[in-house]
Formats: structure tokens, sequence, C-alpha cells
């Protein structure tokens, strides 16, 4: 029997004896990967094959290739490099290591995914979380097949490789796969400078070398301005090469992804528009081919369709920078100097309608042009009117739109405090802009009378002439003299409004402004103006030369293209065939006999049920070979957990069940990868946590309470602001049960600690086993076959029982915590403090918690800035609206069950001992993460204790003993913060309106708590958790008062 050679990572682990004996390890692979086609002299030497004993190239490349990669840059290559130059010379070297990293072309997709292997693992060891950090050699090198990878392999070719070439072997596209590895290269691509600079300081701190400049050992492609200004360069051959025809849905979204990243990049637009407008341009040959016009309006639709899927605030960035843009560098006459203003104002307004689309009040776009243009009035130039000519062009003849741009105009030219405190410039675009409006429009038009009319337009010249300030009052003059002339008929019985050619003549401020702004009001608009395209091409051809080359379309299509059949002649042969031997006929295979549940669906008097029986007949794209992938997509996760096919097709009814616990395993680790990266996750968050509120474990799922708590926390830490408010709406009303309740407020308490960087209770550490194989590069995984015997073995047992209900453990630790602190301010700020209550404390709480706080790099924002608006006020406020309608109709109140009774999801469940202990355990924890906001003394605090104090519950009511416990933990969590911050000086003056009542009652109740548990408990020995709480919550009210005890009399 022969033997297997070891993997050729795990030979290259091993001690070498001779560069001959490398060579021999690492040459042979090049060679069957045609990595070595121009080396005749290696390949003549090393013809033998791959080390690792695989003859399928495919195998190797998804198997051993990442490993062999970090094998050599960590180890091999920084050993043994010097000698292999010194035996076999510098050029063989250099070959044999480059190509496991850069092949000579990327025609060939083995060789693209070699570039792409490379750059997951190089970006892998440039981590800071790599472990040992590389050394300096390994680095260097690192560094320099970034730089050339850089610039022979960037978003083009990734595209082309990932995309362009996403097919199975049996033809079938495999999209869904193919777009999350885009997403993922993407995600290394853009991240590269950083992680660039961020190893070499880490190396520089190490070494303690100091360095006289940051980019001191970077090389000069991995510089961010130059790293980014290639990824742009990229990326316009990307779109212009895949623009022969309308993009497909998914090339929009794959070409969004780098788009919205790459937008605010300062290197981004001076790259972009010298190599985009002249594609943006009618061509300049005649007669221009028909290929290349239809080319050219594609790419212009396919350019403004990346632009519509940005966000809001990424679209009003660029926007922002386009303006800029134009308005310093074509407006303010640059480039040849020979362009005239009209020239240029017509190619601005081409430029920003091919690029952003017509300006219509009809469009979206419109809310965001305005406010860019009209409230950055100052950085315009309001004297020759360039901005404002470009905008009035933009928008276009229509005297509707025109109509539109002349009021936003004056609601922005009319506000009071524009009017006082706007700077000159400002003031002069606006007026420049308003009177172009109104002169644009028709003689005498009805609007245009109309608004010189309305009282907006009059206040605003009274308010004008007014001002002190010369050049505000002249403008204001200015508007109304003019408007006056171009809406009263010169021959009618009203007279224009004239302040007399005097008025503007001489050199005192604000004249000049205002006799500069009237010419070119006045001046007439030429209805057609000539050579604006060599405006454009003479302001940004000298930059770049944009060769207008017949394009190479990329792969438009994953179906394989169909072989034509070639005809063969007829051969001759008998009708009938003599078979020598029966026994040579193989039978065909039976089909299975049908299940169960299909006999039974089909017996059924139901036809509905018979289109459940039979599978659909179009295969769904998310199994495959009748296993059910996991779920790439957020919506797909929604689609898992409702048990439907995310394509809508139909299967088996035992399909469900399947589908609904591989969302459960998958759905954490699905959201916590799609979180701060890109819109998906915030789009269908709402849509998520509706799929997971009313999901029940109809199907026996394993650890189904945990796993669906898992996802919900994930998702209130990744989408705080949508999932939160959510969450706590629906809490209040009667289509969940108790179990759902207390699974919505487990999420919202442990999201919340999550966000504010908490450590969690030990039981939740227990995830999904897909989380273990999230992000993992292959150099961080075992070989195939021992990952998967680990793997089993490790998720073989079943999953640990749960321990104490996590609400109730998080709880405890923050009393036992804050009895500690105030034990210990008691201590030392009140040594005559009463003997039994410091007992007491010291009892229950004899140590403080160790445990340190989990930092998080979530790029959400911190939990103190949203405690207040999403988490703690809502929960609050919702609770006052749904005792108020108890209290109205406590039988049929808007959230009331409609059966009533202990086990109804409704109101009456909501006030039931556990049900409320629950929801003050989740107040508290959310209190306690919070205590950093800025609203917490002002407005946390009041509110938790006006709340507290409605729900004030007595001891001597068995059934209500667990709500008295929480409440007394509650309001030690609140006082125990109150005293940290400022010492209840909030509380007690008058920031807080009724503080000091506030403060007054929780003592009565704390006081009359506390005796109550005493005597109940014989001196204190057995003391429960209200009495110990009680006790705290004396001796923070204690140390509170102190200062303020003469001031009230008390």
């Amino acid at each position: 029997m022969a033997t297997v050679s070891p993997p050729l990572s795990t030979l290259l682990a091993e001690p070498l004896t001779s560069t001959n004996q490398l060579l021999s390890l690492i040459a042979p692979p090049l060679a069957r990967l045609d990595l070595l086609q121009d080396q005749p002299e290696l390949l003549e030497r090393f013809p033998g094959p791959a080390a690792e004993g695989s003859d399928d190239a495919s195998k190797f490349l998804k198997r051993q290739l990442g490993l062999v990669q970090k094998a050599l840059v960590e180890r091999v290559w920084p050993d043994w490099e010097a000698a292999v130059a010194a035996e076999e010379g510098d050029e063989v070297a250099k070959v044999v290591f480059e190509r496991w990293f850069m092949p000579a072309s990327f025609e060939d997709p083995k060789h693209a995914e070699v570039a792409l292997s490379a750059y997951a693992v190089l970006s892998s060891l440039l981590s800071s979380r790599a472990t040992p950090p590389l050394q300096r050699r390994s680095l260097e090198l690192a560094f320099a097949l970034l730089a050339r990878l850089a610039s022979a392999f960037s978003l083009k070719e990734a595209y082309v490789a990932i995309l362009g070439q996403s097919k199975e072997k049996n033809g079938r596209s495999n999209d869904s796969q193919a777009a999350e590895r885009w997403e993922r290269v993407v995600k290394d691509l853009l991240s590269l400078p950083t992680k660039v600079a961020n190893a070499w300081g880490a190396l520089a701190d190490r070494a303690g070398v100091p360095m006289d400049r940051p980019s001191e050992g970077i090389p000069e492609e991995l510089d961010w301005s130059a790293y980014e200004s290639g990824l742009s360069r990229s990326f316009a051959d990307l779109l212009w090469s895949n623009t022969p025809f309308p993009l497909s849905e998914t090339s929009t979204t794959a070409l969004s992804t780098p788009l919205s990243a790459l937008a605010s990049s300062p290197s981004f637009l001076p790259t972009l528009l010298p190599i985009l407008t002249p594609r943006l341009l009618p061509s300049t040959s005649f007669p221009t081919p028909t290929e290349e016009l239809l080319h050219r309006r594609a790419h212009a639709e396919a350019w403004r369709e990346l632009i519509s899927e940005l966000s809001e605030r990424n679209l009003t960035r660029l926007l922002r920078k386009v303006l800029a843009t134009v308005d310093q560098d074509l407006l303010r006459q640059r480039g040849d100097g020979t362009a005239s203003l009209s020239q240029r104002i017509r190619g601005a307004s081409f430029l920003l309608s091919e690029l952003f689309g017509p300006l219509s009040p009809k469009e979206e776009l419109w809310k965001v042009v305005l406010p860019i243009v009209l409230e950055e009035g100052e950085a315009w130039d309001a004297e020759q009117g360039g901005m404002a000519r470009v905008l009035l062009s933009w928008v276009g003849a229509d005297v509707e739109a025109r109509v539109a741009l002349m009021e936003a105009v004056m609601g922005v030219w009319g506000r009071a405090d524009g009017i006082k405190g706007a700077g000159a410039g400002s003031r002069a675009f606006l007026t420049t802009t308003l009177l172009l409006a109104v002169y644009s429009l028709p003689p005498l038009h009805p609007s245009a009378v109309a608004l010189s009319r309305s009282p907006a337009f009059l206040g605003a010249i009274s308010a004008h002439l007014s001002l002190i300030q010369p050049t505000t009052r002249l403008l204001g003059m200015l508007v109304a003299e003019l408007v006056s002339a171009a809406t009263i008929s010169p021959g009618g019985e009203l007279t224009p409004l004239s302040f007399g050619d005097d008025m503007w003549e001489g050199s005192e401020e604000g004249k000049e402004v205002a006799r500069r702004i009237r010419a070119v009001v006045q001046e007439k608009e030429e209805p057609v103006v000539e050579g604006w395209q060599q405006a454009l091409r003479s302001r940004w051809e000298p930059m770049m030369k944009v060769e207008q080359t017949i394009f190479t379309p990329l792969p438009r299509s994953t179906i394989p293209t169909p072989i034509p059949v070639v005809s063969q002649p007829p051969t001759s042969r008998p009708l009938i065939s003599v078979i020598s031997d029966p026994d040579d006929l193989q039978p065909y295979p039976l089909p299975a006999p049908p299940s169960a549940s299909v006999l039974s669906a089909l017996a059924s008097d139901d036809a509905s049920l018979y289109s459940t029986a039979l599978p659909s007949t179009s295969a769904s794209t998310t199994r495959k070979r009748g296993k059910l992938r996991a779920p790439v997509y957020v919506p797909e996760l929604v689609a898992y957990l409702k048990g439907t096919d995310p394509e809508g097709k139909k299967e088996e009814a035992d399909g469900e069940a399947e589908r609904v616990e591989v969302g459960l395993n998958e759905g954490e680790s699905l959201v916590r990868r799609k979180a701060g990266w890109g819109g998906e996750l915030a789009e269908n968050a709402v849509d998520l946590a509706f799929a997971l509120m009313t999901l029940q474990d109809t199907y026996d799922v394993d650890n189904f309470e945990q796993l669906k708590l898992n996802i919900m926390t994930a998702l209130v830490a990744a989408v705080p602001t949508k999932v939160a408010p959510t969450l706590i709406e629906q809490y209040f009303f009667n289509n969940y049960s108790v179990a759902q309740r207390h699974t919505i407020l487990t999420a919202i308490a442990l999201g919340a600690r999550e966000l504010s960087g908490l450590p969690l209770p030990p039981q939740l550490a227990v995830k999904s086993a897909a989380t273990s194989k999230v992000g993992l590069f292959p150099s961080k995984r075992l070989p195939p076959t021992l990952h998967h015997r680990f793997a089993e073995a490790e998720t073989a047992p079943a999953l640990p029982a749960r321990e104490p209900d996590a609400l109730d453990s998080l709880a405890a630790q923050l009393t036992a915590t804050a009895l500690s602190s105030a034990k210990e301010g008691a201590e030392t700020t009140m040594p005559e403090a009463s003997r039994e209550k410091l007992l007491t404390v010291r009892r229950f709480a004899s140590a403080k918690s160790t445990t340190a706080a989990s930092s998080t790099s979530n790029s959400q924002p911190s939990f103190p800035t949203l405690a207040a608006e999403f988490f703690i006020l809502p929960l609050i406020n919702r609770f006052w609206l749904y005792l108020r309608d108890t209290a109205a109709t406590p039988s049929r109140g808007p959230y009331s069950s409609v059966g009533g009774g202990s086990n109804a999801g409704g109101s009456a469940s909501l006030l039931s001992p556990l049900v409320l202990s629950k929801y003050l355990s989740t107040l508290s924890l959310l209190i306690h993460a919070a205590r950093h906001s800025h609203h917490f003394l002002l407005s946390i605090v009041p509110s938790a204790l006006q709340l507290v104090l409605a729900l004030r519950s007595t001891v001597l009511e068995e059934t209500d003993s667990k709500v008295l416990e929480t409440e007394m933990e509650l309001l030690l969590v609140v006082f125990d913060a109150v005293v940290a911050f400022d010492g209840g000086e909030s509380l007690m003056g008058r920031s807080v309106e009724g503080g000091n009542e506030l403060v007054g009652l929780v003592k009565e109740w704390a006081e009359e708590t506390f005796e109550l548990e005493e005597a109940r408990s014989k001196g204190g020995a057995g003391m429960g958790r209200a009495g110990r709480a009680s006790a705290g919550v004396l001796l923070r009210i204690e140390e509170v008062l102190g200062r303020y005890r003469g001031k009230l009399g008390w």
C-alpha cells in the first residue's frame, strides 16, 4: 500500500537541510499551477508532481495554498532567503518566492486565486490580533508583496476573479458565496493601509526605534494617498469595463460596496474626475460607432444607479466635494484659461447632471442638493454668480422647477437669523440666486408676482432695511428694487420701486458688490452655448490622458455558452441487437417510497396540503444536493426563522424545522458579521426582531431559548437605535407570552451591557456551532480532516443546562457591588453609622466583584449616549402609559388580554410578581450601564424614582416579596450612582424639581422595609435581599443628607 506524503505546509514546518531541499518542495507546486511558464530552466529542474501528492490543483488552492503562503512569510523565507540567493542567484530566489503570491499574469483563474489568497493571508498576518507578531524581515517581505499586488491586482482584477468566475463545476452560478467573498476581499483591500501602518508602528515600538516620519519603512504604494488613488482608478476602470450593458442587481450591489467606502476618501475625486469626465462627454470622433454610444450611455446610467445606492450621509458628503471641486477648479478659471464663464457654467451643469441625475423637486436629490448649496453660500463666488447660474442651469428650463427653486431660495434668504447673523459672502450668494431665479421666469409670472406681495418677502425687506451693516442693507434694497421691476408692468398703475442711481454710485462698503450682482442678473442668458465640452476637457485632460479605446467587457453571465453541436453523418446500426449475456444488464434504481407526512397530506381532505406534500419542480438555491446551506444575507435569515424558503419556493413539509434550526444556529454569527458593514443589517433589523420575538419552539430545537437570546442580544448591540425601541414597544402588547417577554427584557439588558463594554454572565458564553467558524482564514485552521474531527468532538455533547437566570445573576452581582461600595462609603464618611445596618450590608457583600469590564471595538455609539433616548426613558414612559390605560379600563385596556387569567400574555401578566420583577431588574441593569450618560442625573434618575415609588409594594404581602426585593435593589443602584457622581447635589438642589421630596419618600420607605425585615429575621441573622438592599439605600441616603441636613431641617 502506497504511503501518502504529508501536506506541503507540514513539510515546510519541519527543519530543512539545504536550499535544494527547499526548492524541491516549493518549486514543483508552482509548476503544477502553471506559475513558472516563463521560467524554462526551473521547469526543467523541477518537473515532478506537487509535494503534497495531490494532482487536483483546485483542492491544493483551497486547502494548502494559504497555509504555505503563511509559512513562507513567517518562517521559511526569512531564514533561507540569503542562502537561496547566494546559491541560485537573486533572480531565481525572487521568482520562486514571489510567484507564490504574485503570478506573472492573472488571466488563468488559478493565478487569480493565488493573488486573492495572498491578500487574505498577508492581511491576517498584519492584523493587530496576530500572535506572535511578525519579525522585521517578515514584515518587510509582506509590505513588498502587498505593494506589488496593489499595483497589479486591485478592485477590477478581484471582481473578475470572484464574480466573473462564480461558477460551480456543474455550470450553475454560486452568486451568494461569491458576493460574500467579494465583501471580504473589499474589506481587506480598504483596510490594508491602516493594517500596514499599525504593524509598522507596533514593530517600531517593540524595537524602541524612533521614526522621523510616520511613513518611514512603508512602501510608497501602500501610503494612504497613493493607495486610495490606485483603488479609485481601479474602480473607475471596473465600472467602465462592466457596463457595455445595464448593471445587473448582483453587479450593482457589488460595486456599491467599494464606492460607499471610497466616496469619503480625499483622493477619490481628484483621481476619479479626470477619468470619468471624458467618458461622460460626447465622443470627439465622427461618426461615432453605435457600440461606443451605447457603452457611454450605459456607463452613465450605471454610475447614477450606484450613486442612488449610497446612504444619504455618503451622498451628501460626495456631493459637497463635487460642488467644491467644480467651483474651485472649473468656475474660478483654472485649466488653459481660454473658456468663457458661460462655457464653464454649461460644462459644470452638464457634469453635475451626468453624475447625479436631473435636479427636480420631484426627485430625492432635490432635498440633498439645496441645503448644501444654499446653507454654504459663503463658499461660493457670488459676484460672478457662477454657482448660482450652475444651479439654475442644472434645474433646467422647466418653469415649475424654477418656481420651486425660487421659493426654496426665498425661504433661506428671508430667515431672520440669516439676515442678522450670516456673513456678507453668504448673503451676496443668496441674493444673486434669488434674483436669478426670479428673472429666469417669464415676465410678470404669477408666482413671482405673488412672491413680491407675500408677507414673508415684505418682512424680509423690512428686516434688511433696519440693519446697520451696510452690505446686507444694500442687498435687501437691491432685491426690493429688482423684484419690483420684474413684477410690475411698466405701463400699469403701479410704479416700480427705485432708490435712485445715486444710491448705487460710489466706493462705500457694499456698493461694488451690489453693482456686480445687478450686472449678473440683468445679463441676457445665451440660448445656445458652444465650446463647453472643450472647457471640461481642457480642465481635466492635462492631468490624465484617458484612452478612448474599444472596451473589453467583463464576463456578464455565469451561464456557460452552449457548445455548438456538430452534425455527424448517420451511421447504420441494426434495428435489433443481440444481447450476449443478460447478466450485463443493470436495472435502474427504484425511487424511494413517499414519507409518512407526504402520504398523510395526500390523504387529507384539505386541498391546500397537496402543494406541501410534493416538492417544488424548481430547486431552491439554498439547498445543494439536499443539504441546506447557512444563510448568507439577513433577509435569508429572516425567512429561515419563519421556516420558509427565501425565494418563496415550496419544499417538503418537514423542511421548515430544518430551516428554523439552521437559522438559530447560524443567526448570531451572521448578525455579528454584518454589524457595522453596509446597510443590510440596519434595513432588515426590525423584520429580524419581529421574527425572533414571535418565534416559538414548535420543533423542539436544542437550546432554543439560548440561541434565540444570543441572536436578539447581538441584534440589539448591532442596531440599538432601531431594535431597542421596537422590542420595548412590543413588550407592552398582548401578543407575547411571559417567556417571550422575559426573552425580550433579557436581550435589551444584555445588549445594553455589550454596548457599554460591561461583562456578561458566564452562562451566556454558550455560542452556536457556527460562531467559532466565523472569520477564520485558512492559516488559522487545522487541515480539513483534523478540523472536522475536533469540531465534531467539541459539539457532540449536549450544551450544558442554563444556570440561574441571566437577569437575576447580573442583578445579584450589581447589588453586591453597590452594597460593598455603600459599606466602604459608610466606614469612611460616617464612622458612627448604624452598626446593625453596616453589619447587615457586610454579611451580604463580603467582597467586591473583580470582574473587569471587557472592551469592545464596535463602531456603534456608546451606550451612555443612547441610553436615555432609546432604552430607559421609552421603557419607563410606556409603563406609565400602560398604568394609565389599565387604571382607566382595567378589563379592556389597549394592552389587555382577551381571556385574562394568569397565563394570559396581556396586561394582567405585566403586574404579576414574576414579570414585574424581571422588568425592574432590567431597569436596574440599564440604569447601571447608563451612569455615564449626560442625561443621567437630570432625567433618568428622577424618572426611575417616580416610577418605583408609584409601584411601591409592602413586604407584608408574600406574593410581592420578589417585587419588593427588585424595587429596593433598583433604588440602591440609583443612589449608588448618584453618590458616586455628585453626592446628591443635583437631586437635592434645584436642578431636579421635587428631588428632595423624592429622597424623603424613598428614605421613609427604606426605613419601613428595613424595620419589617429586621423584625421578621429576629435581629438580622436571616435577613432577606429586600432588607439588605434597603440597608444599603439608607446608607447612601445618609451620605446624601449629610451635607443638606441643616438646610432641610431633617
